[in-house]
């Protein structure tokens, strides 16, 4: 069966604007495709190279969140189905999301996403998994139009506190157009996406928070940043700044727990 996915929505319903930030946008450039239709796939992760895996290192930039966090990324080529796998790790290599993207024709689809809980130190560090129920998994896209299009992503799942029913976040990614991503003094072709995010908590009736926030895709390298605004004063950002093998990052680790 063929897959399909990723099809641009012409009606903006979120009213997106422009946020502030310190880079150079440039024209929309690149391959164009019938119809006007670019194809960004270069900008995403390079999957033929992360078939062994990599540690992608981002440093907080906002002023919000935690100071360093570290992303496993690892292509599984293979077979009939192409899965693009991420792992988010914080403290002490435990992961606290598990994500599955199936790579098609036209870009990647969710297929599977699992939040994990801290770990408990009197039961052994075990970790209780939740898997998400997917609604709307369109994740990237590897063909692009104009910036009226929007990408939708709608996840929910059902916590293991009582006092909750059920979360929901839903995302609209806006592709805008070329920007540049500097690294080491390098300037590197990047592209950026506006992101609208609603964040609903479900108990006896529905509360909700809606956060603006952009993405930037570099090429040759993947997501190299991303944020969020929590409220005019706080925001969520982080820069790539290296990667690294799981390897080095737990030889990491482990000499820091030494050190503590």
């Amino acid at each position: 069966m063929k897959k399909t996915m990723l099809k641009q929505r012409k009606k903006d319903h979120f009213n997106l604007f422009v946020p502030a930030c310190l880079i150079l946008f440039l024209n929309l450039s690149g391959c164009m495709k019938e119809g006007n239709q670019r194809d960004i796939r270069g900008y995403y992760f390079p999957l033929e190279k992360l078939t062994a895996g990599e540690i992608y290192v981002y440093k907080a930039v906002g002023n919000v969140g935690t100071d360093t966090i570290y992303w496993y990324y690892r292509s599984f080529l293979k077979g009939d189905k192409k899965i693009f796998s991420s792992t988010f790790y914080e403290n002490d290599l435990a992961p606290l999301q598990h994500v599955q993207e199936e790579i098609v024709s036209n870009g990647l689809l969710l297929k599977h996403l699992y939040l994990y809980e801290l770990p408990d130190t009197t039961a052994g560090y075990k970790q209780e998994r939740t898997e998400a129920e997917i609604i709307a998994g369109n994740t990237f896209p590897f063909e692009v139009r104009d910036s009226l299009g929007i990408f939708l992503y709608h996840i929910q799942w059902k916590p293991k506190e009582k006092e909750v029913s059920r979360y929901r976040v839903i995302k609209n990614r806006r592709f805008m157009g070329d920007t540049i991503f500097v690294s080491n003094k390098k300037e590197i072709p990047a592209v950026y996406f506006k992101v609208r995010e609603k964040i609903e908590v479900e108990n006896e009736g529905v509360t909700g928070q809606l956060f603006e926030g952009m993405e930037i895709y570099a090429k040759g390298i993947g997501l190299v940043y991303y944020e969020k605004e929590m409220s005019p004063q706080y925001k969520m950002a982080y820069r790539f700044v290296t990667g690294m093998s799981m390897e080095a990052l737990e030889k990491k680790w482990e000499k820091e727990k030494r050190i503590n």
